[in-house]
């Protein structure tokens, strides 16, 4: 079945082997889902077969990229940098996530004020939720500003 959606690579600043979702699946603002990849032996472990809880917070901050890349790509606009600055109110349903496990991540826009943007995001595998939170991103108007007056605060 084709894809209607461009590949990951060309809606996030990242590259392989630090793509961490497999393809956009839906995308109807200001929700998208993507596939995760559960897969790559660059996911930290918690065990034998099992990925650290941790990674869901990248899943979640990747897809957000993806749907203001895809945002931006569909506005003729360049694809720019983002900062997952933190979360509220996570919650997880499950000990850890499993290798090959077929993962889905929902997210939604909830308010963008200038340089800042509030999604909710949820993990599925099937229907079961694994993992749920609030995800609070920074993406700086001009990036090169930003990281110069990074670089002079030093």
């Amino acid at each position: 079945m084709h894809n209607p959606f461009p590949p990951v690579s060309e809606l996030l600043p990242h590259r392989p082997p630090m793509i961490l979702i497999d393809q956009v699946i839906a995308y109807d603002p200001p929700t998208i889902t993507c596939t995760v990849c559960t897969r790559s032996a660059y996911l930290p472990k918690s065990g034998p077969g099992e990925i650290s809880l941790a990674v869901g917070y990248e899943w979640m901050a990747q897809t957000i990229g993806a749907y203001v890349g895809l945002t931006a790509k569909l506005a003729n606009h360049s694809i720019k940098i983002g900062f997952l600055l933190g979360t509220r109110r996570a919650e997880f349903f499950t000990d850890c996530f499993k290798e090959h496990q077929a993962i889905t991540c929902c997210t939604k826009l909830l308010g963008h004020f200038d340089e800042l943007g509030v999604f909710d995001s949820e993990l599925f595998a099937g229907k079961t939720l694994l993992m749920r939170g609030q995800i609070k991103v920074y993406q700086p108007n001009d990036v090169e500003d930003f990281f110069n007056t990074r670089k002079a605060h030093r």
